[in-house]
């Protein structure tokens, strides 16, 4: 009996523990660590595209502006208002990170070849921007990801979640998610030189 009740409550927890791991990201999370390894993020030297380990590691310092997006037509449009309002902002690439993560694994039947070459074009003609390369779901699985589709996350520079939404998103969840981002810079910038970080209604430092 004793080895029953034992044998029980291991598979108990075992379960709870896979339900824990599979939660998608919450807001007041700490980005759950991550690492891709079997592709990463892209790093242009000359004219030539190569592929780095990147981990979530290092979005810690600076406000992060997080996509995770399948290798699907269209789908790289789906926070373009959003990018286009942020860019519209005076930050500096000090401000804030923006990190784009493709689920090359999770692309069209036969476009992955593509989907690959489009990726180190945009590298070349955009070399500051910060395209992550995953090849195996290891975003979509570790995190619950929904399949197809797209993500968004604005995360603060401690690394806790401040808004995560997956699909379109509306005007205001647009505007939400942007006040958000400003209000973590505004923090992070005081913090780094010393003033004393000030509440905001609904932001990252709620009063």
């Amino acid at each position: 009996m004793n080895m029953i009740r034992t044998v029980w409550m291991a598979l108990l927890l075992q379960t709870m523990s896979v339900a824990t791991a599979a939660q998608p990201p919450a807001v007041g999370d700490v980005l759950r660590p991550l690492v891709i390894d079997n592709a990463g993020i892209l790093i242009l030297d000359g004219e030539e595209v190569t592929h780095q380990a990147w981990s979530t590691a290092s979005l810690s310092g600076r406000p992060v502006y997080l996509q995770h997006l399948a290798a699907r037509v269209g789908l790289d449009q789906t926070y373009q208002a959003f990018s286009d309002a942020l860019e519209a902002r005076p930050y500096t690439p000090d401000d804030y990170q923006a990190v784009a993560v493709v689920n090359r694994d999770d692309a069209a039947f036969g476009t992955g070849f593509i989907v690959a070459q489009t990726l180190k074009s945009n590298k070349r003609r955009y070399p500051e921007a910060n395209i992550v390369v995953d090849n195996e779901s290891k975003m979509l699985e570790d995190w619950n990801l929904q399949p197809k589709s797209a993500a968004i996350m604005i995360v603060d520079a401690e690394g806790r979640v401040l808004f995560f939404k997956e699909g379109e998103m509306t005007e205001e969840e647009s505007d939400s998610a942007l006040a958000l981002l400003d209000a973590a810079i505004t923090a992070n910038q005081r913090a780094e030189t010393g003033q004393s970080p000030t509440c905001t209604e609904g932001g990252a430092l709620p009063c």
